[in-house]
C-alpha cells in the first residue's frame, strides 16, 4: 500500500485515494502492536508515520523512536529476511545498499549478523529523530553506529557547524562527503561558508574545488525529474517530512504587509553565496524602508547574518545531486511587495548610490520596457548576474526557468535575460553592479547543457519568449496579471 502511494505521489498533478495511508499505518501498528520487539515493524511504521502521516501519527512515532533507540539492543529480535521495504522507498534516510550487503552475506555465508543490521536500523531511527525534534546528540549516535554512510556525517556536520567551537570537526566530515558525490555541492557550499566564518582549514581544497565544478558542469538530470520535485512524495522527504506538503519552510517572515519600491531576492547555498553583498546593503543610501531583502536558501543552513538581515528567509531543503537556484529565486518572486525587483546571483559589492541610481533611472524612462544589468553583461551565463525590472515583467515572461537545464551553477537570471530580448525589451548595463569573473564555469564545450543544447535544439529556440519549465506559482501569478502601466 505504501509503495503504491508513493508511486501514486510522484508527481505533483496526482492525488491518491483517501485512506491508503491510514490503512497502511494501522496494518503496521497491528503488526508492531502483536509483535513488539520486532525491530524492522517498529522501523517501517515509524518512517511510514514520518513521512506519510498526520500529526496523531507523527507524535506516536517519536515516542515509538525514543522507545526503540533507548531500549536494550539484545531486546530487539531482526532476521535477514525482514521486509525493511524497497530501496527507493524514502532511500536518503537508510543504507540500504550496506543493509542488502550484510543480509546477503548472512544469508550465504550462514551467520549470525542480526548485531550489524540492528546497527544500520538505529542509525536511521536517530536521523529520524534529529529532523523531526532537533533534538541535539541523535546525529553523533547515527555516525557512530553507521560511520560510512554519508548522509549521517553531512548531517551531524550541520549540527556542529552551528558553533565555532566545533567548526572544524564539521568540516573535516564535510571534506570526507564530498568525494562521496551525492550530496558533494551541499557539503561543499557548507565547507566554504565554515572557511569564511570561521576560517577552517581544507587541506585538500583545490582538489575537492574541481570535483564540484565538474560535477556542476557535467551532470545532468532528466527533465522527468524536474517535474516531480514538487510532488507531494518528494515534499515529505524534505525538511520537517510530513509536515512539509508546500516544498519549503518559511522560516521568518514580515510582521506586517508593507508596500515597497524595490524586492531584492536572493538564491543562497547553506549561507555560503552573499558575504560582501549583505555587507554593502548595510550602506547603501537607498533608505531601508524602501525596499525588503527575501532569501531563498536552496539547502536548509542559514546563518545568522542572513536571518537578521533578511525580511523573508525561505529554506527549500534541495538535499540532492544537482539543486536549482532558479526554484528559489521563483519562491522570492511569489513572495515579493516591491513595484521592482533584483535578482542576485553573484556576491557582489555595490556601490553606496547602487540601488538609489537603478531605481531612479527605471523611474524616469519608460519602466514598462527597460532593464538594468550588472556591467558588460550580454545574457551569457559567464556574464549575467544580475537584473532589475519590474516585477509585473518578470512574472509576465514566466520568471526563471526552472528546467534542470538551469541546475546547479548555471542558476540564475541570464536566461531570462535572452527571452526579455526576445520580447523587445531594452537591456541597460549599469556599472553600479560590477561584472564578476567565474571560476566555476568550464569553458562552455566542456558543460554537458552545451552538448544537450545541440541534441535538442529545438528546446532551444532562439525565439522563445518563455521558459522551458515555468514555476506552477509564476504560472498563475502571470494567469492574473493586470496590467499597471
Amino acid at each position: 500500500l505504501l509503495l503504491e502511494y508513493v508511486d501514486l505521489t510522484q508527481s505533483a498533478e496526482s492525488k491518491p485515494p483517501e485512506g491508503l495511508v491510514s490503512t497502511a499505518l494501522n496494518i503496521f501498528r497491528t503488526a508492531f502492536e502483536t509483535f513488539p520487539t520486532s525491530l524492522t515493524l517498529r522501523f517501517n511504521f515509524v518512517r511510514a508515520a514520518l513521512h506519510f502521516g498526520d500529526e496523531a501519527d507523527i507524535e506516536q512515532a517519536i515516542t515509538i523512536a525514543k522507545q526503540t533507540v533507548d531500549a536494550n539492543p539484545t531486546a530487539l529480535r531482526i532476521t535477514p529476511l525482514d521486509d525493511v521495504m524497497s530501496w527507493d522507498y524514502c532511500q536518503p534516510f537508510f543504507n540500504y545498499r550496506d543493509y542488502l550487503q550484510i543480509v546477503t552475506e548472512a544469508l550465504a555465508e550462514k551467520t549470525n549478523r542480526s548485531d550489524d543490521l540492528k546497527s544500520l536500523i538505529l542509525a536511521s531511527l536517530r536521523l529520524y529523530l534529529a529532523r523531526v525534534t532537533g533534538e541535539p546528540g541523535h546525529l553523533a549516535h547515527a555516525v557512530r553506529l553507521d560511520p560510512s554512510y554519508s548522509v549521517y556525517r553531512l548531517e551531524f556536520a550541520k549540527e556542529l557547524s552551528q558553533h565555532r567551537d566545533t567548526a572544524q570537526q564539521a568540516a573535516d566530515l564535510l571534506i570526507d562527503v564530498i568525494p562521496e558525490c551525492f550530496f558533494a555541492a551541499e557539503a561543499w557550499y557548507l565547507l566554504q561558508r565554515l572557511k569564511s566564518a570561521h576560517g577552517v582549514n581544507i587541506p585538500n581544497e583545490n582538489e575537492l574545488a574541481a570535483l564540484v565544478a565538474g560535477l556542476e558542469n557535467k551532470s545532468l538530470l532528466g527533465e522527468n525529474y524536474a517535474g516531480i520535485r514538487a510532488g507531494p512524495y518528494f515534499n515529505r522527504l524534505r525538511l520537517s517530512l510530513s509536515r512539509n506538503v508546500s516544498g519549503y519552510e518559511v522560516r521568518k517572515a514580515p510582521r506586517e504587509t508593507r508596500s515597497v519600491r524595490l524586492s531584492i531576492l536572493l538564491a543562497d547555498t547553506n549561507g555560503s553565496r552573499y558575504p560582501n553583498l549583505l555587507k554593502s546593503l548595510e550602506d547603501q543610501s537607498l533608505p531601508r524602508e524602501d525596499y525588503e531583502l527575501i532569501c531563498g536558501e536552496t539547502f536548509d543552513q542559514i546563518p545568522t547574518s542572513m536571518m537578521e538581515a533578511a525580511d523573508t528567509a525561505i529554506v527549500l531543503g534541495q538535499s540532492e545531486i544537482l539543486y536549482n537556484r532558479n526554484v528559489a529565486f521563483n519562491l522570492g518572486l511569489t513572495a515579493a511587495s516591491g513595484r521592482y525587483i533584483a535578482i542576485f546571483a553573484q556576491d557582489v559589492s555595490l556601490t553606496a548610490e547602487a540601488l538609489t541610481e537603478i531605481l531612479d533611472s527605471l523611474e524616469s524612462v519608460n519602466s514598462k520596457s527597460t532593464v538594468y544589468v550588472n556591467d558588460r553583461a550580454t545574457g551569457a551565463p559567464e556574464d549575467t548576474h544580475f537584473i532589475c525590472l519590474r516585477r509585473d515583467l518578470c512574472i509576465a515572461a514566466g520568471g526563471l526557468d526552472e528546467s534542470t537545464y538551469y541546475s546547479a551553477m548555471l542558476g540564475g537570471p541570464h536566461e531570462l535575460v535572452e527571452r526579455l530580448i526576445r520580447r523587445r525589451l531594452q537591456i541597460k548595463t549599469t556599472t553600479h553592479v560590477p561584472a564578476v569573473s567565474r571560476n566555476d564555469l568550464l569553458p562552455s564545450k566542456e558543460r554537458v547543457s552545451s552538448l544537450y543544447r545541440e541534441l535538442w535544439t529545438e528546446s532551444f529556440s532562439p525565439y522563445a519568449r518563455m521558459p522551458l519549465r515555468e514555476n506552477s506559482a509564476i504560472a498563475l501569478l502571470r494567469a492574473n496579471l493586470v496590467d499597471t502601466t
